[in-house]
């Protein structure tokens, strides 16, 4: 603890010998986690002290790993809890940086997990008050890079190549981790992130995230897991409550992102394989249809409006076919009958 407190008081002072205290720092984090779990609240303590007094002058990314990993070690003591808590909102809301950014957002998204009652885990308490304290921080996070790239765009360091791949990967990992949660059987964690996934997929546009990171976490995130909560849906599932509510909104989601960005998607050589894993899942969701009224209205709807934009854009015409052969005009209007006998090649004619 001691460490700890000569950080807090020499960083802000003592920038020649930053070096030493941020080793100081890292050997803090290597503590036994029996002792860690014993002293859980005097340690969140000057964690939060730590940070509030010195959070801009560490400047090492593994130092930032080492402290937010003995905030995970420590959150499993309740009474510590509510300060791990208050200790992230603090650094989200006044000290992110693109230093701190990742390792912050993952943090904050395993108080999360911990904070949802879950009967598996033993205790199943859970601390259901920090759940929307910790939802807020997945949007001031992402809110914080919209806001962090609109002033770096404005200068001449934009372009940078170090930049430029923080504000892809920084996108993607909030895309990931909203993922992540929006599988959790809490209905309130899942309608809450499943709304912020939407807001993310709309800042992408003013992020000018590219299209290929785009496709990425499409094909490897937002599809894989509408496939999985369509099945929990036409199963029933009670663990999931309500869960062709959020699948609705996820296909909103998909949605959107065709809306957005057809145009740069088109271009793409894998766009072709890309628009039939989006068939795929629109036929995943409308199988759990037969159970819900919920679906079975809006995926058909959903599928329309992304035909037509395709239509309108030039790609879905007759002979379009992908770059193996396949006959994406045909393959396109098999799932589309499938979904609805309304969705024929006559509504382009419309």
């Amino acid at each position: 603890m001691a460490m700890m407190r000569l950080c807090q008081r020499l960083l802000p002072y003592k920038t020649d010998i930053s070096e030493p205290l941020m080793r100081g720092i890292q050997l803090v984090s290597l503590v036994d986690e029996q002792v860690a779990s014993d002293m859980a609240a005097t340690i969140a303590t000057e964690v939060m002290n730590l940070l509030k007094g010195a959070a801009p002058y560490i400047q090492h990314q593994p130092v930032w790993v080492s402290i937010c990993g003995l905030i995970k070690i420590i959150q499993y003591e309740s009474s510590s809890f509510p300060v791990c808590v208050e200790t992230l909102s603090w650094v989200v809301k006044e000290s992110l940086t693109p230093l701190n950014f990742t390792i912050v957002l993952q943090t904050v998204v395993d108080l999360l997990e911990r904070a949802v009652p879950d009967p598996k885990r033993g205790e199943g308490k859970g601390h259901p008050d920090k759940i929307q304290d910790l939802l807020h921080l997945m949007l001031a996070s992402e809110e914080w890079l919209e806001l962090w790239w609109l002033g770096m765009s404005r200068t001449p360091r934009a372009g940078e190549p170090q930049w430029v791949a923080f504000k892809h990967d920084a996108w993607y990992q909030v895309v990931s981790m909203l993922c992540r949660i929006i599988k959790n059987p809490n209905l309130e964690v899942r309608s809450t992130a499943v709304s912020y996934l939407q807001r993310s997929v709309v800042a992408a546009e003013k992020l000018a995230i590219s299209a290929e990171q785009v496709q990425q976490s499409l094909l490897m995130l937002v599809l894989p897991m509408t496939h999985d909560l369509s099945k929990q849906a036409a199963a029933g599932s009670k663990e999931f409550p309500q869960c062709d509510g959020t699948v609705r909104e996820l296909v909103r989601a998909v949605v959107k992102v065709v809306l957005l960005f057809t145009e740069q998607l088109q271009k793409l050589p894998s766009w072709g394989a890309a628009w039939r894993a989006i068939l795929e899942c629109m036929g995943a969701a409308m199988g759990a249809a037969s159970r819900s009224e919920v679906l079975a209205e809006a995926i058909p709807e959903a599928l329309k409006n992304m035909l037509l934009v395709l239509h309108t854009k030039g790609d879905l015409k007759e002979g379009w076919r992908d770059t193996d052969g396949t006959d994406l005009w045909e393959a396109t209007w098999r799932v589309a009958k499938k979904v609805s006998p309304n969705l024929t090649p006559q509504l382009l004619g419309s």
